[in-house]
């Protein structure tokens, strides 16, 4: 109840903050100046482009990735509203203290009229949350009747495209990049990322070519990252075979059978979770006796990997890459052993 009362408190703080009503704010945007525009989808994923009169001054980012995204991009001041992050523990330390100086803070994600009240001029968020449907905040056109963009990420496990790629990810920063005017940083965090990926294709060419399992979700059934996805991108390109269908159909999970898992014998296993789950997860997989003839389990050669740097995530999948290339590595040489 005291939670309640605090957010309805910044919410009334930013709502006088932001000076004029919010009917009074419905210009059409042709009476302005358009300063750039970029591509992005309508909430019928139709691609849509969304013109800027200026970079955003009061800025709503929704789940971690947009939120550590544009912190990182510099626009940490900007950020008015965030909904999200379920553990502070899993931000990038670097972005921490931006994040706490964030006005309002929530792990639920709003609803439209508090959105409304806060008087944001750009929103960024996932399809879902511009649908117009359950705990939507609103659709696309909604808001940009009122004259705030939104920017909406449709990848989140390839639900949404036939593969979800690295270049996906280079794109989102980019196109956060020149939203909040620092296009040089997010060429220097592309680039920054792709000269990653190349030293570590570099050091694993001379190395055996490993098949790897990426496990979503470890459970009664076992859902796996294909090699559509954004795990299997990665892996691809660093020199890995990822078992999994190379297509199937879009917004389906692929599911794997312990009987499955024996037959392929990875040379490693990586296992999605949140990291203060980790020890247990490795754990229960280690000790599955359903698993116990699986090498690569006896050898210990399975690690995890936080949901967060493979499941839409901005900057993050800089840390992908760091414990993909890794895992690889000690798995190669293991395997010399």
């Amino acid at each position: 109840m005291k939670r309640k009362y605090i957010l309805m408190f910044f919410l009334c703080c930013l709502f006088i903050s932001g000076c004029k009503s919010i009917e009074t704010d419905r210009h059409p945007a042709s009476d302005k100046a358009v300063a750039f525009s970029i591509e992005n989808y309508d909430s019928s994923m139709k691609p849509h482009i969304y013109k800027f009169t200026q970079h955003p001054q009061r800025i709503v980012a929704l789940w971690q990735n947009s939120i550590e995204t544009l912190i990182a991009l510099g626009a940490g001041d900007k950020i008015i509203a965030v909904a999200g992050v379920y553990n502070e523990k899993h931000l990038n330390p670097e972005y921490l203290e931006a994040y706490k100086r964030i006005p309002v803070r929530q792990t639920q994600i709003f609803s439209q009229e508090n959105v409304l009240l806060m008087h944001p001029d750009f929103i960024a968020g996932w399809l879902f949350d511009f649908t117009g449907k359950g705990r939507s905040i609103g659709t696309s056109s909604f808001w940009e009747e009122r004259n705030v963009n939104v920017y909406m990420n449709l990848m989140n496990g390839a639900e949404f495209k036939a593969h979800h790629t690295i270049e996906d990810e280079l794109q989102y920063i980019t196109d956060l990049g020149k939203i909040v005017g620092n296009e040089a940083k997010a060429a220097s965090l592309a680039a920054g990322i792709n000269n990653k990926i190349l030293r570590y294709r570099q050091q694993l060419a001379a190395k055996k070519r490993l098949k790897v399992l990426v496990v979503s979700n470890f459970g009664k059934t076992i859902t796996i990252y294909t090699p559509r996805t954004l795990a299997g991108d990665i892996l691809t390109r660093l020199g890995a075979d990822v078992i999994g269908k190379q297509q199937e159909a879009v917004g389906e999970n692929e599911y794997i059978s312990y009987e499955e898992i024996l037959t392929s014998q990875p040379d490693v296993i990586f296992l999605q979770c949140s990291p203060e789950n980790e020890n247990m997860l490795l754990k229960s997989v280690c000790n599955n006796p359903a698993l116990r003839n699986v090498k690569c389990i006896k050898n210990r050669q399975v690690y995890c990997i936080p949901f967060y740097t493979i499941r839409s995530p901005g900057v993050r999948i800089d840390d992908a890459v760091d414990i993909f290339s890794k895992g690889l590595i000690q798995g190669s040489e293991y395997d010399k052993e």
